[in-house]
């Protein structure tokens, strides 16, 4: 199972929902991992965005993943797989914007990290489908809302 380190988990927002959301993905990506989830400030996603993709702007979710392409591990197991950075403020604000809970927010924004750190893109229609798919899989799974692309 893939299992979230969780830091500065947001008051309100369950630590067992989390790990669902964890559980999920595990079982629909057959991943055992171990992931880093970070909530963080709209000025730290805003540095963090510069620093490492060279755009000075705010952003619901970063992540980074120490595996190769498409998942494949590059140091020993039960090592951190990758890490989600999660601007907790922004996905408040989308959630009002889809008109869904903000748990179901959370949760497309951990999914999507995850599926990046196992190798899925958007940089094309293509890509971007299938990513899509993927994360609505999960979703459904999870008795969410699944998200309207």
């Amino acid at each position: 199972m893939i299992n979230f380190i969780i830091y500065n988990l947001p008051e309100g927002l369950s630590e067992a929902f989390i790990q669902n959301v964890a559980n999920q993905i595990s079982k629909t990506l057959n991943k055992s991992d171990i992931i880093e989830v970070n909530f963080i400030s709209k000025e730290e996603i805003k540095h963090l965005n510069k620093d490492y993709r060279g755009k000075n702007m705010e952003t619901d979710v970063l992540s980074f993943s120490f595996t190769e392409s498409r998942g494949e591990r590059i140091e020993e197991k039960n090592e951190v797989a990758g890490q989600i950075f999660i601007c907790y403020d922004i996905a408040r604000e989308q959630a009002i914007e889809h008109e869904w809970s903000l748990e179901n927010e959370l949760a497309l924004l951990m999914i999507h990290g995850a599926l990046h750190i196992y190798g899925y893109d958007h940089e094309n229609e293509q890509e971007y489908m299938q990513m899509v798919k993927k994360e609505n899989e999960i979703l459904k799974n999870l008795k969410l809302r699944e998200y309207e692309s």
